[in-house]
């Protein structure tokens, strides 16, 4: 599938498209994403890294439900971080046809061509 048949079809709602999570994450912190998404990305990323050593601190010094509140939006962020490097490679394969092409040979993107 050419990359502006891809483009149509994902903006028609005609395929799926799976994206291979370990590959999604590494490619975060590779030139071939645009800036911007991996900004956010390693933003988010030291969001979790912190999340835990703030929980104990606040639930030290402020209040222990404050910490537990922090601890679990800390728990959830990994899965949260997975889907948005996900999201990130689907959106950048539509804008750019280079990154496409690599992105289907390598396995990072796999394209369900049946009618949903």
């Amino acid at each position: 599938m050419t990359h502006s048949e891809f483009v149509e079809a994902w903006k028609s709602r005609r395929i799926a498209v799976r994206v291979n999570k370990e590959l999604a994450l590494r490619v975060m912190s590779s030139p071939d994403m645009p800036r911007r998404y991996r900004a956010a990305h390693h933003f988010w990323a030291w969001i979790w890294l912190f999340s835990i050593p703030l929980a104990i601190a606040l639930g030290i010094f402020v209040k222990w439900w404050v910490g537990l509140i922090v601890l679990i939006v800390g728990f959830l962020l990994p899965r949260a971080i997975k889907k948005s490097a996900m999201e990130f490679v689907i959106e950048h394969s539509v804008e750019d046809g280079e990154f496409y092409d690599k992105a289907i040979n390598s396995g990072l993107l796999i394209v369900d061509e049946n009618t949903l």
